[in-house]
């Protein structure tokens, strides 16, 4: 059963004392929270869900080996496109030295 109060999300905020307008605040920042973490948990569940029907097992030597090569054989245009400072560099150059380490680690 509904029961109205004062407080109401219907109640036009001009009708409502300070400490009712606080109240509907807190109850309004409470439902966004737990509207947040129910969004995370649903994307999460969809990512996983994902990477158990399409994902690709990246530990496989040949497929390393596939990426390895694709990444030198693209480095010059990559390096052309993505001019140090710019936004995609510094992925690239993570992704270079932890393909140049690997064999390190």
């Amino acid at each position: 059963m509904y029961t109205c109060t004062r407080a109401d999300s219907r109640t036009p905020l001009t009708t409502l004392m300070h400490n009712e307008i606080l109240g509907r605040a807190k109850n309004m920042a409470k439902m966004i929270k737990l509207s947040k973490q129910r969004i995370s948990q649903l994307l999460e569940s969809k990512l996983q869900e994902a990477v158990r029907n399409d994902g690709v097992d990246v530990g496989d030597t040949q497929l390393s080996k596939a990426l390895s090569q694709t990444m030198k054989d693209n480095m010059p245009e990559v390096n052309n496109k993505f001019a140090l400072g710019s936004f995609g560099r510094p992925f690239w150059d993570e992704q270079t030295q932890a393909m140049n380490t690997r064999g390190i680690r």
